[in-house]
């Protein structure tokens, strides 16, 4: 995580991990890449803080009305989510960050870079993630 900005919202700044799926369904090319990301959270209530910012992720999910449970944190992006929204990410020293909202809004900040493909069995549209 690079930043949490306060004023209304929180606004952070990380590099989130992201797929992208390539093809028609029979024969689709999943490749992951480092997004950078901001999420945009209206009417913020902080219920975990962390001590050192920035700090390395290792894992985070979003938990909101209308998600598929199971979807280990994953989301669309760009996406806007209306409702009691919370935000949990880990850093790798085991610290939690926790923020629940009103609204959320993920949108992306600048280039991908590639990272690695991915196993066809992982793709979304196969009933597994």
């Amino acid at each position: 995580m690079i930043a949490v900005k306060f004023a209304g919202t929180a606004r952070l700044e990380l590099d989130a991990y992201v797929h992208q799926w390539d093809g028609v369904v029979a024969a689709r090319r999943g490749t992951a890449w480092m997004q950078p990301v901001q999420l945009e959270i209206t009417s913020p209530v902080v219920a975990k803080s962390l001590r050192t910012i920035p700090a390395d992720l290792s894992t985070g999910r979003v938990v909101a009305a209308g998600l598929p449970e199971g979807d280990d944190g994953m989301l669309t992006v760009p996406v806007v989510l209306e409702g009691t929204v919370t935000l949990e990410v880990e850093t790798n020293s085991g610290e939690i960050f926790r923020v629940t909202g009103t609204r959320l809004e993920v949108t992306t900040l600048g280039d991908a870079r590639f990272v690695e493909d991915i196993p066809g069995d992982m793709d979304p549209e196969h009933g597994s993630i």
